[in-house]
């Protein structure tokens, strides 16, 4: 079903059914759920907590994904990458996706600073995360903020071989952090 064939079902529908789907999608769901509890007015002391619920996950999430303890298990990148991805289509907010981000490539980092080289698809997602970051950085004007996230990659770049501080000089972010 599309989302236009979505419209034309909901539209025939009265409160209580609509609440019923909502209930339902809600307690099924948990995408679903997070984005509900972070999007729909309410307290914010309540919504800032959520979303810092919701991080604190996906923070545990991408750590058991890119840092899993490599004598017992392998590191799952792909799925942490397709956890991402879901992040960046909720759309919480942009910083809360820039967080998301930088915290993959920071996983990462960790990754190969413990455990060596591991291979150039796992560079290539790492830059295009970085980069993916660094575009919503800027275009939020959020460069202070992540100011000190941004310099120690960089760091950890140009230790390792990354073009990090390429992609921050072809988005004009390098001018202003230096």
């Amino acid at each position: 079903m599309n989302l236009e064939q979505l419209k034309i079902i909901l539209k025939d529908k009265n409160v209580t059914d609509l609440k019923t789907i909502i209930y339902n999608v809600y307690n099924k769901v948990p995408e679903a759920k997070d984005f509900i509890n972070v999007s729909v007015p309410f307290e914010k002391k309540v919504i800032k907590q959520n979303i810092e619920h919701l991080f604190k996950r996906y923070k545990k999430q991408f750590n058991e994904y890119l840092l899993p303890n490599i004598l017992e298990n392998n590191t799952k990148e792909e799925e942490a990458f397709k956890l991402l991805e879901r992040i960046r289509k909720k759309d919480i907010s942009a910083q809360f996706t820039i967080d998301c981000e930088l915290l993959f490539v920071e996983n990462c980092k960790e990754f190969i600073v413990t455990y060596g080289y591991f291979d150039e698809d796992y560079y290539i997602t790492m830059d295009e995360v970085f980069e993916s970051a660094c575009i919503k950085i800027k275009a939020n004007n959020l460069i202070e903020k992540y100011y000190d996230a941004i310099e120690k990659l960089i760091s950890f770049g140009n230790n390792y071989g990354f073009e990090f501080n390429t992609t921050c000089e072809e988005l004009d972010i390098y001018k202003t952090i230096r």
